[in-house]
């Protein structure tokens, strides 16, 4: 069986005639546990997105004895499968929406702590005006917010890297 691309929703059907036996035999195989990692569930129903892998399973546990090369061969070929579904999972999680980069969260965040930022610099100036109280009183207001709102920002901003290492 040749390499084929991987494919994200590749029915039972298209697995079957791929591997030249009946639909039967692969859901066989699948209910009595044949192909477990190999099968990646969409919309409730199996699917197979990479052939290849699930060959390699299908080989693994269908066979009785294997020297201990051949073991250990066919241990690491079903951690690679195990390891392409995985990565196509990943993919179609990603194009479902249901997954976002890194880098692309931690630019939204430092835009939203830039926009919050922004709105709350003028605050200690707009309550020194709605107070109307002496320059002295109006300072110490001043100082105090100030101070309040440059830690939250330190804080937020510290958070902010951690996404983005």
């Amino acid at each position: 069986m040749a390499d084929e691309p991987v494919q994200l929703r590749a029915s039972l059907s298209a697995y079957a005639k791929h591997r030249g036996c009946s639909r039967q035999a692969v859901s066989k195989a699948v209910k009595g546990g044949r192909l477990q990692t190999s099968i990646v569930m969409v919309d409730g129903l199996p699917t197979i997105p990479d052939f290849a892998a699930a060959d390699v399973e299908w080989d693994l546990n269908t066979q009785t004895e294997m020297s201990g090369a051949a073991a250990r061969e066919a241990h690491w070929r079903a951690e690679l499968a195990e390891r392409k579904v995985a990565m196509a999972d990943l993919e179609a999680r990603k194009k479902a929406g249901e997954l976002v980069e890194g880098e692309e969260v931690a630019s939204m965040l430092s835009a939203a702590l830039a926009a919050l930022r922004e709105v709350w610099e003028d605050f200690p100036d707009e309550i020194d005006q709605a107070l109307n109280v002496s320059l002295e009183q109006s300072t110490r207001v001043e100082q105090l917010v100030a101070a309040r709102l440059q830690r939250s920002f330190e804080k937020l901003e510290a958070l902010a890297a951690e996404f983005s290492c």
